[in-house]
């Protein structure tokens, strides 16, 4: 994440204090740490719940994070249904950073809807990538009966031009 949105994830966080929070796609633990952070600066008991195939958390960073994680090793579809058992509440703020694919991140973001609370947040990384982008359209599009879409909320772009596939100009 650029610096932007870390500080915007930052203060999402430390002004909403969600009591369960979940992450598709940790990889490092980087915006995890943020959203610790922020947990722990608002003196909030809130629980973070991170999911990834591939978790590749340093140790120094885990013990920052272990008191109030619950890492699900696994892909979303098979770990989200866990995970919101684990919660044992629905997610009241959620961050997709997943597959960046067009299906992936559709698939993600429909297999989340039924898991969060009324009035959560759901936030997703990378929306300028033309992938992402397009699921999250369709997605609103689809369920608009139940979202409200404030469209991007940084000016950031954080993506990589992949040879072949199209960019967001």
């Amino acid at each position: 994440m650029l610096q932007a949105e870390c500080l915007l994830l930052y203060a999402l966080i430390f002004s909403l204090q969600p009591n369960n929070y979940l992450e598709i796609g940790t990889l490092y633990g980087g915006s995890a740490l943020i959203v610790a952070a922020a947990l722990e600066n608002r003196r909030s008991n809130g629980r973070i719940f991170c999911i990834d195939p591939a978790p590749q958390i340093g140790p120094e960073h885990w013990q920052q994070l272990a008191a109030r994680t619950t890492l699900i090793q696994g892909f979303s579809l098979a770990a989200l249904s866990r995970a919101r058992t684990m919660a044992g509440a629905p997610f009241d703020f959620a961050l997709v950073d997943g597959d960046h694919s067009y299906h992936g991140c559709l698939r993600d973001a429909k297999a989340l809807l039924p898991l969060v609370g009324n009035g959560a947040y759901l936030i997703f990384h990378d929306c300028f990538n033309t992938p992402v982008a397009w699921a999250i359209d369709g997605f609103v599009r689809k369920h608009a009966s139940q979202l409200l879409d404030f469209g991007p909320l940084t000016r950031e772009i954080t993506i990589e031009h992949v040879p072949g596939e199209e960019s967001v100009a």
